[in-house]
């Protein structure tokens, strides 16, 4: 071996020793499970790739899901292909449909395999977090955490679909295996500017792929201050900077006619009081503080306890669960502190600052679980690396075997749960892979899409702008037909309603009857469309001619619109709107 790489060598080893936990030299359970688990790490992370793909494969998901964000982003991926330079994704981080608009030039229209590739970026992502956490923290801790990361049956459900959590989470592995790589083989563990920058421009790609990454520019500048890195902080920053101003450099040159022509931003919309209403104004200081507490009391005492199966489909947050998160939390980072794990102190402090980005940024009422299930390995570290540490520390064989124990159980809870998620879905899948494409759906939905199907087919001119109320589930359905969406009343008066649809040129409506509940037929439906139109119809009874129904129960229906002479137009709705960002919300 050169002298070169002995340095290089030796420097490596002496950062990995800083970074394990405190051991104890005489024997314990937990060091043995430690030995066991280091000896075969890959072969127990190839094990957890493996049981994923199984769990995955066979509850595989062949349909487009009803929620809007996944049709959300495969409509934007492929207009930003067809509509170029016209069209650009403003509605949230424009990464992944940008990665969905090169997959739709390489292989077509296929949503399936635009599915099939979300199950590969889980796969990466459970490979390169894992790897960028071996030889960082006990080896059998990060056992628990890539068996609870591949099994959890929320992460296999997000790698059936097109929304964006397992392309970023396929980025965020990418990002720390990268960052913990060059940090070990630096001297003194501190970024070259090469290093820096490179770490930059990842942090750059993960902002474009989930806003809150914005959250990761403090979390290093954190970091700079309390280990005092100075330049690797800003090797960083200068990165990001730099890939940054160039992209927003090169956004105005291709898309800025496009943008000019919006009137909002996404900060605009998310700063507001509703972000459908925006007349009610935006929050004030103090109502952001309260919407943070108020997501962590929705997020953490409630979602996150149903993302590692201890609370499975929790309906209200449990406080108490909520406090003792913050409480292991704070132990953990005391042990972080205490064990100088620079390492971990990254994963921690990037962690904090996108939480805290979504809980400020992000309105009650969304409730989405994926908002944190990005951070499950993290939030695992978070949860209970300080008391695992802690009892390791202390070499209490009962103990040991009694958090072992807990472990076990939480694992098996989980796999137990996604077997059940398999059972459930593994006849549609087989149904929708030999060509039944409507199995799994409720009948509202099966309605819903046989809708947009015949409209694709028998409206397929350009100057047919069909309005309803989900309009990129349509877009897929309908074969690329574009669809005006209708989310709000935003008049109770019926000509500024009519100037609104006429403004946008909407020539037929489609009024549907989606479950509020969509497990439920319990007689409540989601009907915005329905109380838009009602209001139009008192005043104009003959509004609307019928065109086409699908169903007898739970029916759909398509209207043509009639429009009326209004004398005295009041001041039109839809020039307030900024129709791209609140349709895609």
């Amino acid at each position: 071996m050169s002298k070169k790489n002995k340095t290089v060598h030796k420097e490596h080893s002496e950062s990995s020793r800083t970074i394990k936990p405190t051991e104890t030299t005489n024997g314990s359970l937990f060091n043995s499970l430690d030995t066991w688990c280091e000896k075969r790490s890959n072969t127990i992370l190839y094990f957890s790739i493996g049981l994923f793909l199984f769990l995955s494969i066979f509850s595989f998901d062949a349909k487009l899901s009803i929620a809007h964000d996944d049709a959300l982003y495969i409509e934007s991926g492929l207009r930003m292909v067809k509509e170029f330079p016209d069209f650009f994704h403003t509605a949230n981080a424009p990464l992944y449909p940008f990665v969905l608009s090169l997959l739709y030039i390489i292989f077509g229209f296929k949503f399936i395999l635009f599915k099939a590739f979300s199950v590969l970026f889980t796969v990466l992502a459970i490979y390169f977090t894992h790897k960028a956490l071996q030889g960082r923290i006990s080896a059998f801790f990060l056992t628990f955490c890539t068996l609870m990361f591949a099994i959890n049956v929320h992460i296999i459900y997000f790698s059936h679909h097109s929304f964006t959590e397992a392309f970023y989470i396929m980025l965020q592995g990418i990002f720390f295996f990268t960052l913990f790589r060059l940090t070990d083989t630096a001297k003194e563990s501190s970024l070259s500017w090469k290093g820096g920058l490179l770490c930059g421009f990842l942090i750059f790609l993960l902002v474009l792929a989930k806003t809150a990454a914005i959250g990761a520019i403090p979390a290093i500048i954190l970091y700079a201050l309390l280990f005092k890195k100075w330049k690797e902080g800003l090797s960083v920053g200068a990165g990001f900077a730099f890939c940054f101003g160039l992209f927003h450099l090169i956004k105005k040159a291709i898309w800025g006619k496009y943008l000019s022509t919006l009137e909002y931003s996404q900060l605009d919309v998310l700063l507001r009081k509703d972000p459908y209403k925006p007349e009610l104004g935006n929050d004030s200081f103090s109502e952001l503080i309260q919407r943070f507490f108020d997501n962590y009391e929705l997020y953490i005492s409630k979602r996150w306890f149903d993302i590692i199966g201890l609370i499975p489909d929790a309906t209200e947050p449990k406080n108490m669960l909520g406090f003792a998160f913050l409480l292991l939390s704070l132990f953990t980072l005391y042990t972080l502190f205490k064990n100088k794990n620079k390492h971990l102190w990254h994963i921690a402090l990037y962690s904090m600052g996108l939480t805290a980005v979504s809980f400020l940024a992000l309105q009650k009422n969304w409730d989405q679980l994926r908002i944190i299930l990005i951070f499950l390995p993290f939030y695992l570290i978070l949860s209970f690396y300080g008391l695992y540490s802690f009892f390791k520390s202390r070499n209490n064989y009962v103990i040991q075997l009694l958090v072992t124990f807990i472990f076990a159980i939480l694992i098996i809870v989980n796999i137990n749960r996604s077997f059940k998620f398999l059972a459930a879905n593994f006849p549609n899948t087989i149904k929708n892979f030999k060509g039944n494409k409507y199995a799994g759906y409720t009948p509202d939905w099966e309605n819903y899409i046989k809708m947009s199907e015949w409209i694709g087919e028998n409206l397929k001119s350009d100057s047919v702008l069909v309005a309803c109320r989900k309009p990129p589930v349509s877009f897929v359905h309908s074969g690329g037909k574009l669809f005006a969406g209708i989310y709000t009343i935003p008049s109770e008066d019926a000509d500024s309603l009519v100037i609104n649809l006429h403004e946008k040129k909407v020539t037929h409506v489609m009024v549907a009857n989606l479950r509020r509940n969509p497990n439920k037929k319990d007689g409540y439906i989601i009907n915005t469309v329905h109380r838009y139109l009602n209001t139009i119809q008192q005043k104009y009874p003959n509004f609307l001619t019928p065109v086409h129904r699908i169903g007898n129960s739970e029916e759909v229906n398509l209207f043509k619109i009639n429009y009326p002479e209004i004398p005295n137009k009041p001041d039109s709705v839809a020039t307030k709107e900024k129709i791209q960002g609140e349709e895609n919300k």
